[in-house]
């Protein structure tokens, strides 16, 4: 899946600022292609622990719920965020030859923060 990062801090700014309720964020079939994508991008969100929620799928459909940013998450919002921080992301990831995907984004993240120890 190609990640559009736009779409990822939209993400993320969403839950950081949503009061603490109950939501349900549901894969169904023929839902119009731009809430696909999005829940596309919470399932990669929570897949790479930037998002944790309940998996509520069964075998008729995939479903989130009461997704929260992990402090890994809140991370990548502030770097995202900043276009000075991001830059260098992506300056540091096409130097690297890596990837600009979210495991790729979500290590130099913790390495600029921590040397490294989260990702």
């Amino acid at each position: 899946m190609n990640v559009d990062f736009k779409i990822i801090r939209e993400l993320l700014a969403s839950l950081a600022t949503a009061e603490p309720i109950a939501q349900s964020f549901r894969h169904v079939r023929g839902m119009p292609l731009q809430e696909e994508i999005r829940f596309d991008h919470l399932v990669a969100l929570y897949e790479n622990g930037l998002v944790d929620a309940r998996d509520t799928s069964d075998e008729r459909k995939r479903e989130l719920t009461d997704p929260v940013l992990t402090v890994d998450g809140q991370d990548l919002l502030d770097a995202l965020r900043s276009e000075s921080r991001w830059a260098e992301i992506q300056r540091h990831v096409g130097q690297s030859g890596s990837p600009l995907d979210l495991k790729t984004v979500k290590a130099y993240v913790a390495q600029a923060i921590t040397g490294g120890f989260n990702a």
